[in-house]
């Protein structure tokens, strides 16, 4: 419909106002107004208004200015449209009419699909309902990203209910499912993040005992620390696997006891870190330490990468995802729990000796403690007064015990520390006696070694001790391929 009349001024706003000679909408209607003549190209949704008794149209303030159309005759084609003309405030804040919301039956953080029109282009957004009451009158409202007293149309859907298991990691998380695999997962006025429902705990297990001992289990923000690019390569997928969309930051941690130039030392470093990863570092920033006190040994060759994601959100559903791995009660989780936590906190630590061992704090060391335990990992347990550390090491013959479940995850993801624990661990008595590079044992590691179904009555290798032997020696022979490529 083609309407023509003169644009006054809206008022103290800067606003422009167009009235209808006569009615042709009802109050309240949302319509589409595009100008004719003169023909700018400006489109823009409004609400019918009554001014004066008369039907009448506010043009936005930008439109008057941009065009200097006050008090000048204009040509208008108006279209009603459905939906609702809301003005948008501070931090993308939208009013939902009363009668549009009643309508719907919307309630207090109920997930809904809000359709916007803006400048010919549709686009849909889910967002929570907000109810208040102020000064005796109910509002609901929502946020989204549109940037205030930006001209919009907007139509409201219900999200459809899809079913949940009883013990889904988004139970007391607000959240919609989009599909049977991803749901949208809702915090606070924060942004929302998608989660892959299908997840299978069982195959999370070594990457939370990881995160449990590189990554933040406190504040507002999520982050984990790759010590290697391996670590860096696995820490993404499966976090991405969580995540589909995730789109982490990055920085790298570096001490230099050399004291080098910081500027070439961080491009050599993000050199080395780009050509072994395999996602995008194009914006990753280095930070360099100088510093003569820190023992070279206890460096990482090339820093520390930590990913990161400011989502408050992201760190609680973390925080539930630990919280049901370590309730768990299977031996087989569990140990892939303390392989996720050595890639962070384990160590390869004397030199003639095969054991490792776990250091950590005290928030940390009776949950590590209960993993153990459910594993059914024997371990010693030391506590550092001085250095409040607590420290959980773990034997050769235990590791012997468990050789068939740890030879491939044992510090997968650190070669360097991969190849101390080899070569340390094949320096030890059991193990060579167990694949001949010597005749003899001590009484004691024998007899712990028929009780572990190794050797029979009379010492001798059983079916099981001949697996282990040969499982054995293709990992020496791994060990001294690997030397003889580097």
């Amino acid at each position: 419909m083609i309407v023509k009349g003169k644009l006054t001024s809206g008022g103290g706003s800067g606003s422009g106002l167009f009235k209808l000679k006569k009615p042709i909408f009802k109050a309240g209607d949302s319509i589409m107004v595009k100008f004719v003549e003169p023909k700018f190209n400006c489109d823009f949704y409004s609400n019918v208004n009554i001014v004066d008794g008369k039907q009448s149209i506010y043009v936005p303030r930008k439109i008057v200015s941009d065009n200097v159309c006050i008090q000048k005759n204009v040509e208008l084609q108006l279209e009603k449209v459905e939906g609702f003309f809301p003005k948008v405030g501070t931090g993308g804040r939208i009013y939902i009419p009363l009668d549009y919301a009643k309508k719907l039956k919307l309630k207090t953080d109920e997930i809904i699909v809000l359709n916007t029109m803006q400048s010919g282009e549709s686009k849909n957004t889910y967002t929570r309902v907000r109810v208040r009451k102020k000064n005796s009158k109910v509002e609901y409202y929502c946020f989204t990203s549109i940037r205030p007293n930006e001209s919009v149309l907007m139509t409201i859907s219900k999200t459809p209910a899809l079913g949940m298991s009883k013990n889904s990691i988004l139970n007391g998380f607000n959240h919609v499912f989009l599909n049977r695999e991803n749901a949208l997962v809702f915090d606070g006025h924060s942004k929302p993040i998608i989660f892959n429902s299908k997840i299978i705990l069982r195959d999370m297990s070594r990457y939370l005992g990881a995160y449990f001992a590189d990554g933040t289990k406190k504040g507002n923000s999520w982050a984990i620390c790759a010590s290697t690019p391996q670590q860096a390569n696995y820490y993404y997928s499966m976090h991405r696997l969580i995540f589909p969309e995730s789109m982490p930051c990055y920085n790298i941690s570096f001490t230099d006891i050399e004291k080098r130039e910081p500027k070439r030392l961080s491009e050599l470093l993000l050199k080395k870190w780009r050509s072994n990863v395999k996602f995008d570092l194009s914006n990753c920033k280095c930070r360099i330490i100088s510093s003569s006190s820190v023992l070279p040994k206890k460096l990482n060759e090339l820093g520390t990468l930590v990913l990161k994601e400011n989502r408050g959100v992201m760190l609680k559903v973390y925080a539930k995802l630990l919280t049901k791995i370590l309730e768990e009660s299977n031996p087989s989780m569990a140990l892939d729990f303390i392989l996720g936590v050595l890639e962070g906190d384990g160590t390869v630590n004397a030199k003639k000796r095969g054991h490792i061992q776990i250091i950590t704090n005290e928030d940390d060391y009776k949950k590590i403690a209960t993993m153990l335990k459910k594993a059914k990992i024997n371990y010693s347990f030391i506590y550092e007064k001085p250095k409040n550390k607590y420290y959980f090491r773990i034997g050769s013959l235990e590791l012997l015990r468990h050789f068939f479940d740890i030879r491939e995850k044992i510090f997968q993801y650190y070669p360097k520390r991969r190849k101390s624990f080899v070569a340390r661990f094949f320096s030890t008595g059991a193990v060579k006696y167990l694949i001949g590079g010597q005749s003899y044992a001590s009484s004691w590691v024998k007899t712990e070694l028929k009780k572990f179904g190794f050797l029979n009555k009379n010492y001798l290798l059983t079916a099981k001790g001949s697996n282990l032997k040969k499982a054995l020696v293709e990992m020496m022979g791994e060990f001294i391929s690997n030397a003889q490529v580097k």
